[in-house]
């Protein structure tokens, strides 16, 4: 029995080209999204995707793939970062506003493995981070991120910095010297442990000493996916700078 094939979407590009669409059903009923998308951008983003396709599954002959575990908004999200094809362009809209969002798409790209989609946001959350980190952002990364992951260790880094060269930002609330005046270093672990918490604020303090001798080396590669899926495209860090202990 031959089997039951649904017809494939066609558009044409701006070169003339026809394009197969694939369709994406992300949700369950009675709220659930369709998105459609070309064929060829999916396999040429990799990880699950191309897995789908190369591979004899039945959606590289219904051209139709369902997600319904997945939050519709991070998904819609992701689809049309892929659509911007924004490896090639990088993410730089991780604004003040968006962080969240950026990070729910990481997440959702590291689980389909879409390494390029991942490097593109860490570009961009490293370019926004470099001027200010809430703490908020700080741990939401470390509770829904796993330690290895890039990203989980980009977070630590830029808040490390961050509390080593603006150190009154991150003083307790009402704290005498948030005005500005110097503190001891004891005190000024005290109040950082107020703030992330006895066990981050210590490990924190203890990264900072280390972090502002190699800030130049934060830099993008250091935050991308090495040899999960996708070997990224810049310099593997020949360097331990990455070790938290």
């Amino acid at each position: 029995m031959e089997p039951n094939v649904c017809p494939a979407s066609q558009t044409t590009s701006e070169d003339g080209h026809t394009e197969t669409q694939v369709k994406l059903i992300i949700g369950s009923l009675p709220e659930q999204r369709t998105l459609t998308i070309s064929k060829s951008l999916l396999i040429d983003t990799g990880g699950f995707f191309a897995a789908c396709f190369h591979y004899g599954m039945q959606e590289s002959q219904t051209n139709e793939i369902k997600f319904p575990e997945e939050p519709i908004a991070p998904f819609e999200r992701l689809i049309g970062l892929i659509r911007m094809r924004a490896p090639a362009d990088r993410y730089t809209q991780c604004d003040k506003e968006t962080i969240l969002q950026c990070l729910e798409v990481y997440l959702l790209a590291d689980k389909y493995c879409l390494s390029k989609t991942q490097d593109a946001i860490a570009d961009g959350l490293n370019g926004r981070w470099y001027h200010k980190m809430e703490k908020e952002h700080f741990f939401w990364t470390l509770d829904n991120m796993e330690p290895k992951t890039p990203l989980y260790r980009l977070a630590i880094d830029r808040m490390a910095l961050a509390i080593a060269k603006r150190p009154t930002d991150y003083l307790a609330q009402n704290h005498p010297n948030s005005g500005g005046y110097q503190f001891s270093t004891q005190g000024y672990i005290k109040q950082v442990e107020i703030v992330f918490g006895q066990e981050w604020g210590h490990k924190l303090f203890m990264r900072a000493i280390d972090v502002v001798d190699w800030e130049p080396r934060l830099v993008d590669c250091r935050y991308h996916v090495h040899g999960a899926c996708v070997e990224c495209e810049g310099k593997e860090p020949d360097d331990d700078i990455w070790k938290v202990d």
